[in-house]
């Protein structure tokens, strides 16, 4: 790992646990063990320091996203299964990453980091909109909205993502532990959006088992 990358996870990390606001550069230098010179020559500013993760984080997703929109050896339902597998496995597995970009979509404090963020957000979301819109052209979807096909999708995750408690006190059974680094969770959850989403698009003859 090189040190900009360094910087970037130990930022992650402390905007998650103690927010953008109240973590300082002097925070993520000593954290990092990096000098605070070097943060600034790398990123510019805290706001720039964000940017540059989001940026890089979001656009790794989108990569694979558009991966799997124009692999033509599958249909437009594997596509949304595969997406709905990628979704959850990435938010499951980068928590403080997603924790922090909820925060930025549901602020407008820092507005440059928000537009971005909301641009990025939308680009992926509008990817996924296409691939239901083939499918309802191409007669194997319901004609469905598209949109809130998507809404569906991202708010369920978006959901398990909001709060470790309300998971504990919800999902995490008798013993009220976390349960979004369990697997067997992870796949129940990617079971049960795909088989809402699979339910919602193709005629009940047409429907396949997950």
């Amino acid at each position: 790992m090189d040190t900009k990358e360094h910087i970037m996870q130990v930022s992650m990390l402390l905007f998650s646990e103690k927010g953008f606001e109240t973590t300082t550069m002097r925070d993520i230098a000593s954290k990092a063990d990096v000098n605070l010179a070097l943060i600034n020559y790398h990123f510019g500013s805290k706001e720039g320091l964000l940017k540059n993760i989001f940026q890089q984080r979001a656009l790794n997703i989108q990569f694979h996203i558009w991966e799997i929109a124009n692999n033509k050896s599958i249909d437009e339902l594997e596509k949304i299964h595969q997406i709905i597998e990628h979704y959850v496995a990435k938010m499951f597995t980068n928590q403080e990453f997603h924790k922090v970009m909820l925060r930025e979509l549901f602020s407008s404090e820092r507005e440059e980091v928000h537009a971005d963020t909301i641009a990025i957000f939308s680009e992926n979301a509008n990817i996924i909109i296409e691939i239901i819109k083939q499918g309802i052209k191409k007669k194997i979807f319901n004609k469905v909205d598209p949109e809130l096909c998507f809404a569906t999708i991202i708010g369920t995750i978006h959901h398990l993502m909001l709060s470790k408690l309300l998971r504990e006190n919800i999902y995490g059974g008798k013993e009220k532990k976390d349960p979004i680094l369990d697997p067997s969770f992870q796949k129940r959850v990617t079971n049960h959006i795909k088989q809402i989403i699979e339910n919602h698009l193709i005629p009940p003859l047409k429907i396949k088992s997950i």
